[in-house]
């Protein structure tokens, strides 16, 4: 690894990195699933932060600076931090999603399979997101995929309804997840017609074998819609923020009936 991007470990055991001028780190979010009249917490996001002098960037900025042919290590190296912080969320047994991106040359499965033994406690506890970019053709994608369940690796098609996320995606890859777009959900849910379709949706990627996951819950309304569809897990700012690796992870279930304002709860209530 070249001296413009290196890997470095903190005085309390936090995993960070480096390239050129900017110090990556480590970010999660929690997931929630829905459980009678609560949203429990059973899975994080791993999301890569940027900071330069002292001011986060984001990692499409970040990802957008690097030259094509360093793109794929810098991946790797916010993949290995992420893996190795693991250790640093502190709730036992918690699922831990992680991004792979086809429009970059997709990572070799047995370095995935080294940072899967050397930091987690179970291999299922890993679920790969493959994101609506293109590149890798579909029978490589396909390989990918097969080549991740032989590890024990779970999979989730992330983005549904933009880019390459598409029916096609989920029936190639045979997910165990599907995370549907936020702004395709969010426009979806808006339209009475669309928002009639989306637990027949639903339930046709449960028959697949998959359960869904939404994206982007950012307020009442969008939570109400996404239970009201028949949402199994859920993701947004709504109910958690990222926070970096280090931080103190508060895993107390959320009460829906709390969550959602009286006007919005009665809606929802007279859409199941």
């Amino acid at each position: 690894m070249s001296s413009e991007l290196a890997v470095h470990v903190d005085e309390v055991g936090i995993v960070f990195g480096r390239h050129r001028e900017f110090l990556l780190k480590s970010s999660y979010q929690l997931l929630f699933r829905v459980d009678g009249d609560s949203l429990v917490p059973f899975a994080c996001e791993a999301l890569a932060i940027a900071f330069t002098r002292g001011r986060a960037v984001p990692a499409q900025q970040l990802f957008a600076r690097v030259e094509p042919a360093r793109r794929e290590a810098l991946e790797q190296v916010c993949r290995m931090l992420h893996f190795r912080n693991y250790a640093n969320i502190g709730i036992p047994g918690l699922e831990f999603f992680f991004n792979v991106d086809p429009g970059v040359p997709l990572p070799d499965p047995g370095h995935i399979e080294w940072l899967v033994r050397e930091t987690l406690p179970d291999p299922s506890l890993a679920v790969c997101e493959i994101t609506e970019g293109a590149g890798a053709s579909r029978e490589r994608v396909g390989a990918f995929a097969e080549d991740l369940k032989r590890i024990g690796v779970r999979l989730a098609v992330d983005d549904f309804g933009a880019g390459e996320s598409t029916l096609d995606r989920v029936r190639l890859i045979e997910p165990d997840t599907v995370k549907i777009d936020a702004g395709w959900f969010r426009a979806a849910a808006r339209n009475p017609e669309s928002s009639a379709l989306l637990p027949d949706l639903f339930a046709g990627f449960r028959g697949l074998g998959c359960q869904v996951l939404v994206e982007g819950i950012e307020t009442s309304a969008d939570l109400a819609a996404a239970l009201a569809a028949g949402a199994d897990f859920l993701q947004g700012y709504y109910l958690a923020r990222p926070a970096l690796a280090g931080t103190i992870f508060d895993d107390t279930p959320l009460g829906i009936g709390v969550l959602l304002d009286e006007n919005v709860q009665r809606v929802a209530a007279n859409s199941r």
